[in-house]
């Protein structure tokens, strides 16, 4: 008796437990999300060439690398401010917020990386340090940065040089493979090239379709990706449209 007592008593207390069916999720669980990459990339920069001997995830980090990149260096630095730029709603901006830091103007972004963190989490999810700090200033004499923390906010210089002269946005990009190790990709991006103005008694109709049917000179630049703890990063990158030069 004592021991079919026993048996009914353990049998009460499992039956009062909730033991959760493993093969049927809770219906309160979430699953943890990958939070999105930086920089989103516009539908233009999805579908830019690419070296085909990259893995998938490696062109995704070329893609946004280069938008970013043109983003900051490719004719005006304001452009980070305005990127993702979206011509049918253009972004409306107060008046810029200024800042003097080591006798250098800085204005205060008002953009998408409005928040130093932000900027710095994306500019770091792309490039090494050192390629940074090296793209990252005024001159090659003047070590004072571009782009730089003012009480959290992204402060940035506003410099500009003019672009697409001369790249032939007809011809997508080519690339060569120069090196691969496991921890290291060496690679030559090779830009196509035509001027912009129309020749002496072209029409811009003509001068048009003659840069779709040819280009003129191609300037190649080296790019180099290292593996680091952090995944893959550039270590040396250039963009063929934000570097154009006359042939």
């Amino acid at each position: 008796m004592k021991r079919s007592a026993l048996s009914i008593l353990l049998a009460l207390l499992l039956a009062s437990c909730s033991v959760p069916d493993r093969a049927q999720p809770f219906a309160d669980q979430q699953t943890p999300t990958a939070p999105p990459l930086e920089p989103p990339l516009t539908e233009e920069f999805s579908a830019i060439a690419a070296p085909t001997f990259l893995t998938e995830e490696q062109q995704d980090l070329y893609r946004r690398a280069r938008c970013l990149y043109e983003a900051m260096f490719g004719g005006d630095t304001m452009g980070i401010d305005d990127f993702p730029s979206d011509e049918l709603s253009p972004r409306e901006f107060e008046p810029y917020e200024t800042a003097e830091v080591d006798g250098h103007p800085y204005l205060l972004a008002q953009g998408r990386y409005r928040r130093w963190d932000e900027f710095d989490a994306a500019i770091h999810s792309l490039f090494t340090d050192d390629f940074w700090d090296s793209q990252n200033r005024l001159d090659e004499e003047e070590t004072a940065p571009i782009y730089r923390e003012i009480d959290g906010r992204l402060g940035i210089v506003e410099l500009s040089r003019g672009s697409g002269y001369y790249y032939n946005e007809n011809f997508p990009d080519d690339f060569r493979l120069d090196a691969r190790t496991d921890d290291m990709i060496a690679f030559t991006l090779i830009g196509h090239y035509s001027p912009v103005w129309p020749r002496e008694g072209e029409s811009p109709q003509a001068r048009d379709q003659r840069r779709a049917r040819a280009y003129e000179y191609t300037l190649e630049f080296p790019i180099k990706m290292v593996l680091t703890d952090d995944g893959w990063r550039f270590e040396e990158f250039h963009s063929a449209l934000a570097e154009e030069a006359e042939g």
